[in-house]
């Protein structure tokens, strides 16, 4: 015998909390994304450590790699924003969740330092922005849940 709540929200929407919560997110998400690889904060250290140089990317890979994280921090916002919408009732719940989405990440970067051997501050660079991207994301969304 299953239990019902006649008064659980049914219907599913993209914005739940408003097509302008994920627009901010998303600025927000994509400004310090592109500030933490930029050379004010660690362009240098991700160049040392990744092993690309300034003038290996050609002018076709720069673009593609900007259109990559706009996607992916669109899509992200998107996701932030679903369930940011399904916990209105807690809206601290939402960083619990963002931090459940980073362990998915740091995992899949986590086989990058086993089998690639890549080096471990290359792994905390990209884990660490991608935590700060979640969380400066579910900031946002709980600003706005509780404005």
């Amino acid at each position: 015998m299953g239990c019902y709540n006649a008064r659980m929200q049914t219907d599913f929407t993209i914005f739940p909390l408003g097509f302008g919560a994920s627009c901010i997110a998303f600025l927000a998400m994509l400004v310090l994304h592109f500030l933490w690889v930029s050379p004010l904060m660690f362009q240098r250290a991700w160049i040392r450590h990744s092993g690309i140089r300034p003038g290996d990317l050609r002018r076709g890979d720069k673009r593609s790699v900007v259109i990559t994280s706009l996607l992916g921090r669109a899509f992200t916002a998107i996701l932030l924003g679903v369930l940011a919408g399904h916990t209105a009732t807690h809206p601290a719940m939402l960083f619990m969740l963002a931090a459940v989405l980073w362990l998915a990440v740091m995992f899949e970067q986590l086989t990058g330092v086993l089998a690639r051997r890549e080096p471990l501050a290359l792994f905390f660079l990209i884990t660490l922005r991608h935590l700060a991207c979640l969380m400066v994301g579910a900031g946002v969304y709980y600003l706005w849940s509780i404005l």
